[in-house]
C-alpha cells in the first residue's frame, strides 16, 4: 500500500479515509496528503498511538501543526508513556498546555527523557494553575530528585548550575516559592544553585 500512497493513487476524501484508517499505512497515508489532513483536522480522525507517533516524528509538520494533532487526540493516546518525548517537544516549543488536563501533563513530565522539557513543561504546568502551592509542589515533586527537596524549607536544597534550572529558580523566586538562590563557591558544592526560602 505504501507505494501506490507514494505515487498518489489513493486521494484523500471520506471513503478513503475510512477504508485506509484500519491499515498500517494511515500515518503515512496523512504524512502524504499532509497539507489537505491540517486543512481538514477539525474533522473527526480516529487514531492510534503508532499511527500518532509516526505523525509526531514526521518532519513535514511544523510544531504548531502537531499541536493541532495534540487537540484532536483522546486522553489514552495522550496517557501513553512512549509519546512523552514527542508530546514535552511538541508543548515546549508550542508553549501551549491549555485544554490538557493536569493529570496528563504531570504524566507527560514524569515519562520523558530530556531534563530541559521536563523542567519547562513544570514550569508551564504551575502557570497554567495559578502557580497555586500545591500545583507547584506536585510539579517538583514529578520532577524527583533535588527538584523535589525544593518542597522542604526546612533544607536549602541544591540544584545543578545550567540554564533550564536558572530558569526554574528564577521563576520560583517570582512566584515567592523560594526566597533567592545562590550560586554555590565551595570547593564541595561548585558548579550548583543553593536554594533558600522565607521563614517567618
Amino acid at each position: 500500500m505504501l507505494l501506490v500512497i507514494n505515487k498518489g493513487l489513493l486521494p484523500f476524501e471520506d471513503e478513503m479515509i475510512t477504508i485506509v484508517k484500519s491499515t498500517k499505512a494511515f500515518a503515512e497515508y496523512l504524512i502524504y496528503h499532509h497539507v489537505d489532513f491540517m486543512q481538514n483536522i477539525e474533522n473527526k480522525y480516529e487514531f492510534d498511538a503508532d499511527t500518532v507517533m509516526k505523525l509526531f516524528r514526521s518532519s513535514v509538520f511544523s510544531y504548531s501543526e502537531k499541536r493541532k494533532i495534540v487537540h484532536k487526540l483522546s486522553e489514552d493516546i495522550l496517557s501513553q508513556p512512549y509519546l512523552a518525548n514527542d508530546l514535552s517537544q511538541i508543548l515546549v516549543k508550542t508553549k501551549d498546555v491549555v485544554g490538557i488536563k493536569n493529570e496528563i501533563i504531570l504524566g507527560i513530565i514524569q515519562n520523558a527523557k530530556l531534563v530541559d522539557d521536563r523542567v519547562y513543561l513544570a514550569i508551564m504546568f504551575m502557570e497554567v494553575n495559578d502557580n497555586e502551592e500545591d500545583s507547584v509542589s506536585e510539579a517538583l515533586t514529578i520532577l524527583g530528585d533535588s527538584y523535589g527537596e525544593i518542597k522542604d524549607k526546612s533544607k536549602r536544597a541544591l540544584l545543578v548550575k545550567n540554564d533550564i534550572n536558572k530558569e526554574l529558580l528564577e521563576y520560583l523566586k517570582r512566584i515567592g516559592y523560594i526566597s533567592t538562590f545562590k550560586e554555590e563557591t565551595s570547593n564541595k558544592n561548585k558548579g550548583n544553585y543553593r536554594v533558600y526560602h522565607k521563614f517567618k
